[in-house]
């Protein structure tokens, strides 16, 4: 049975909107249905009768602070924090995450008016008290959200949504086992970032293959110690692209901008169909897909930038969890 649980996210807007943005996509890729204000339809209700509604319907709340305290409402507190306080008065669920270093923000992200300032800081010490996180940045921020969702899930259930069966449903297999293809550069890294790539995915991969829903990983630069060890007479393309056809995911990490047949290996998953997720440290090194293909390839494409293995690890093991949850 396929269940979707709705999420209420509460912020403030103007100084998040790109965060907003990301975890919306985080949470529809956790199968959950976000409820956003940049969403919300024109209604005859009043505002906050139809805010109270959305947060009564939903099975989880979730709450983003940053430097901003937002708009004020009759009450003389934001209209965040009264979501946010309505949220606790009613039982629901709640999971905040603040930013970690709010001196850092720069002045358009913070409040310039001391009265506002104070209440930001009583409201953060409000959420301190329930179940929260800190995040840093934009790629932390979803990391922690979709850690926090899955583990929600799992320790406080709820109904959620559940689409109305018909003879014609499909039943999810539940020993579906996945299949993931990992591509590099090799022929224009010096022998040194080879070896650090290398390394760094064999890692990721062995710790991949421990999932009990994970048939296989597949790298083939698994096999090469080194970039002597490329013989090119023994690289046949159509090896590769047939073990793109068994894979479920296709994984890039592009350290560098630069010209390689991981170019040609992504748009063959693309046109494939198969999810894709391109680490990136810029993301301008994705020379193929920009912003535009993002968003023509939404439903299959992850850009993410990345500051250590360590993030690409964790991430990839996240997406692998989520879809265990999903055939159970």
């Amino acid at each position: 049975m396929s269940v979707k649980h709705q999420v209420f996210v509460s912020s403030t807007y103007l100084d998040l909107v790109e965060e907003r943005r990301h975890v919306t996509q985080t949470l529809l890729e956790a199968d959950c249905i976000p409820v956003v204000m940049e969403l919300f339809p024109a209604s005859n209700v009043d505002q906050w009768s139809f805010i109270k509604s959305m947060i009564d319907e939903s099975d989880y709340y979730v709450l983003i602070l940053a430097g901003r305290y937002g708009s004020l409402s009759s009450e003389g507190i934001s209209y965040t924090e009264k979501e946010y306080r309505y949220a606790l008065e009613t039982g629901k669920p709640i999971i905040s995450f603040l930013y970690e270093n709010v001196d850092a923000l720069t002045a358009d992200k913070c409040e310039r008016d001391p009265s506002s300032a104070e209440k930001l800081q009583a409201f953060r010490a409000l959420a301190e008290k329930k179940l929260c996180k800190y995040w840093e940045n934009t790629f932390d921020l979803r990391l922690k959200i979709s850690n926090s969702i899955y583990n929600l899930k799992r320790t406080h259930p709820r109904g959620g949504w559940v689409k109305e069966s018909s003879p014609l449903e499909l039943v999810k297999q539940p020993d579906k086992k996945l299949n993931l293809f990992f591509s590099t550069p090799f022929t224009t890294l010096t022998d040194v970032e080879y070896s650090e790539l290398r390394s760094s995915i064999v890692d990721i991969a062995e710790d991949l293959r421990e999932f009990e829903n994970v048939d296989d990983v597949y790298y083939i630069n698994e096999g090469f110690e080194s970039l002597d060890d490329f013989v090119f007479p023994n690289l046949k393309a159509s090896a590769y692209f047939n073990l793109i056809d068994n894979c479920d995911y296709f994984i890039a990490v592009l350290s560098k901008r630069l010209f390689s047949s991981v170019h040609f290996e992504a748009g063959y998953a693309l046109a494939k169909g198969k999810r894709c997720i391109f680490f990136v440290k810029e993301i301008d090194n994705v020379t193929f897909v920009n912003e535009l293909c993002a968003a023509d390839f939404r439903e299959s494409v992850n850009i993410i930038r990345y500051r250590s293995f360590k993030e690409i690890k964790a991430f990839i093991c996240n997406e692998v969890k989520h879809e265990l949850e999903a055939v159970v």
